[in-house]
């Protein structure tokens, strides 16, 4: 949940309700830290909020900075999770279990989590439904490899919005 200044929607002619904001999770510190209850809680109620209002559950993509352990499951179980892409520091990165899948699971409505913390993994992969991106870095002062370094963009059908597409563009390939 969450936009920030560099989503662009492009043909959509959706009516955006001036209720539903960008929502930020609150920080509950401003060190490194974990997912506290109250987040999960704020993510729970924010969701059924918005629910509510449209009397309809909405599927939402959740960006965020450390990838949940579950990433592993995709690097781990490639053939089953349709793993594809680059997996070489996969094991070395700080996952954490916060509680956050298991709940997205029972809200049912995230169905994209992207994640861009190892800057020398680029893959996707789907785990209990959900698909799972992790990427590289972006700009060049972060350490990382050249192949890999890109945005990623998400395609999102409106008439069917489990129907998410995504894909890497990789800087290496503009010309």
């Amino acid at each position: 949940m969450g936009l920030d200044s560099n989503n662009e929607i492009k043909h959509s002619n959706i009516d955006i309700d001036k209720n539903i904001k960008s929502m930020n999770m609150p920080s509950i510190s401003d060190k490194w830290d974990i997912v506290h209850f109250e987040q999960l809680m704020w993510y729970w109620n924010s969701s059924k909020e918005i629910e509510n209002h449209c009397s309809n559950r909405i599927n939402g993509i959740l960006f965020m900075h450390i990838p949940l352990w579950e990433f592993q499951y995709i690097v781990d179980n490639s053939r089953l999770t349709k793993c594809i892409g680059s997996t070489k520091e996969i094991m070395k990165i700080g996952m954490f279990n916060s509680g956050l899948f298991s709940t997205i699971l029972q809200r049912r409505d995230i169905i994209c989590i992207a994640c861009g913390h190892s800057h020398n993994d680029c893959f996707e992969g789907i785990f209990c439904n959900i698909k799972m991106c992790l990427d590289a870095c972006a700009g060049f002062s972060p350490y990382g490899t050249d192949d890999l370094r890109g945005g990623r963009v998400f395609e999102i059908n409106e008439n069917d919005t489990r129907a998410i597409k995504t894909y890497m563009v990789h800087y290496k390939d503009l010309k």
